[in-house]
């Protein structure tokens, strides 16, 4: 794991990168079409959640579900984008530790899955849920 120092390095940098270029002019899918992913996937586990018979299928979902954080941790929200160049790289910050809580979460609830731990998916999921409407009200996602 990267140490938060070369972390916020790397990200100060991809700011300064990305300039006008979004990742959906680059041709990579967009933020706003990972995070849709990501919310298909986690609807997926969540309609199954209740069917400790379809957990292990959810287990690659929450598989993808990482894939996917590893990708949107390093997107910037154009939100942050649109803001004063002096707060961009404390936004993204915040952002950053936002998609890194969820990351810990989709750990724990891929734990969960391999375990058949409905009460634990049903909290991590919930946990997830708080998080995702935190992220959007603060970036306009």
């Amino acid at each position: 794991m990267k140490s938060n120092s070369s972390r916020s390095l790397f990200f100060a940098l991809v700011i300064f990168l990305v300039g006008s270029y979004s990742h959906g002019e680059m041709g990579l899918p967009s933020l706003k079409d990972n995070m849709s992913s990501m919310g298909t996937l986690v609807n997926g586990i969540a309609k199954g959640m209740n069917d400790v018979t379809t957990y292990s299928k959810s287990v690659a979902s929450a598989e993808d579900i990482r894939k996917l954080l590893e990708v949107i941790v390093t997107q910037v929200p154009d939100s942050i984008e649109a803001m004063n160049k002096s707060k961009q790289a404390s936004e993204l910050l915040i952002f950053q530790g936002l998609i890194t809580q969820v990351e810990g979460l989709d750990i724990q609830l891929a734990g969960a899955l391999e375990n058949g731990d409905k009460v634990m998916v049903t909290g991590v999921l919930n946990d997830m849920l708080a998080l995702k409407k935190k992220g959007h009200d603060r970036f306009k996602l």
